[in-house]
């Protein structure tokens, strides 16, 4: 068995704008063509925020080392801790987020489903599984902190390698105002 070797900071921020930029085009991929990408979505969300044994948030990791913007680490983890009741049971966005990706997501197939995520795919709202709205806001609310961080970042000499102002313009219809910073705010900070 081979040792593994630890990626450096500028790799993870790296990985973490190839996972930002992945997370809004499965967004608008969900919108505009098939609401089946909402197993991608949750799939870079487990990746982005969620931990469990086998997996440390990329996007909350690289935010608790370099917190260049106060509060806004705290806000994301409070936004995905709130509860929501999916079938006569709370859970929070986390944990629909991994019971999704790990169960019907494209992280992991199960054979077997926990009940509430069985009997939530015959409720539906606006037209889709009752599990589905609460993990695609997470997904605007993620997607948003996760530039803005970046953005932050690169006035302190980190230099991205995607141009963000061009790709918010191809998805700002998906964004809509569910973001915690306006998206017109969002463009004139990446101008």
């Amino acid at each position: 068995m081979s040792s593994r070797i630890p990626k450096s900071d500028l790799q993870l921020l790296k990985d973490l704008e190839d996972h930002l930029f992945l997370l809004g085009n499965h967004l608008r991929d969900f919108f505009e063509r098939d609401i089946v990408y909402y197993k991608s979505i949750s799939t870079e969300l487990r990746l982005l925020v969620t931990e469990s044994r086998s997996n440390v948030p990329l996007l909350l990791s690289l935010m608790r080392k370099y917190d260049v913007i106060p509060g806004l680490r705290k806000w994301l983890e409070k936004e995905l801790k709130k509860e929501v009741i999916l079938m006569r049971q709370k859970c929070s966005i986390q944990e629909i987020i991994r019971d999704i990706s790990e169960q019907i997501g494209s992280a992991h197939e199960d054979f077997k489903v926990k009940p509430h995520i069985a009997a939530a795919e015959g409720i539906h709202i606006l037209g889709l599984p009752s599990y589905i709205p609460p993990v695609i806001h997470a997904a605007k609310q993620v997607l948003s902190a996760g530039i803005v961080f970046l953005y932050e970042l690169s006035k302190r000499g980190y230099q991205s390698h995607r141009d963000w102002r061009s790709f918010l313009d191809s998805i700002e219809d998906y964004l809509g105002k569910l973001t915690p910073v306006p998206l017109k705010d969002l463009k004139r900070l990446l101008s």
